[in-house]
């Protein structure tokens, strides 16, 4: 929807400004977050060239799945600060979540998840491994 102007032109056409307005802020934290990221992976080619060119900055894809050759190809070890999280959970359930921000990635329904899963685990530690960066991070 961000990345359609078709889309936002036909909202303005029926008048429906609440959503232009909400699709437009929204939008502008999607463009902040995919500009801020390390890496953005999108699930087709065509979605990443369409982010691509909204962007203007590299986007790779990995087409509606996981490439399980190319993730286990890389033999480089991570850079410190990820050897430094994963240390901390060591024995830990972990969870790892790659995304960017996004209203409809539906981090609300992961943190409830992640209590439940706490709660049916326990004493088993459960941690969330976040590949974006809050904003509180520098």
């Amino acid at each position: 929807m961000y990345t359609s102007a078709d889309f936002l032109r036909d909202i303005v056409e029926r008048g429906d400004y609440r959503l232009w307005i909400d699709t437009a802020i929204k939008g502008a934290f999607a463009r902040w977050s995919v500009k801020v990221a390390d890496c953005t992976v999108a699930p087709s080619v065509t979605f990443a060239s369409q982010l691509r060119d909204w962007i203007g900055k590299e986007v790779s894809s990995i087409h509606h799945g996981f490439d399980h050759d190319a993730f286990f190809r890389e033999q480089a070890p991570l850079r410190q600060e990820l050897q430094a999280q994963f240390a901390a959970t060591e024995g830990a359930i972990r969870i790892l979540f790659v995304s960017h921000y996004n209203y409809y990635r539906n981090f609300e329904t992961l943190i409830r998840a992640i209590a439940i899963l706490k709660k049916k685990l326990h004493p088993r530690a459960v941690r969330l491994i976040l590949t974006c960066k809050t904003v509180h991070e520098r």
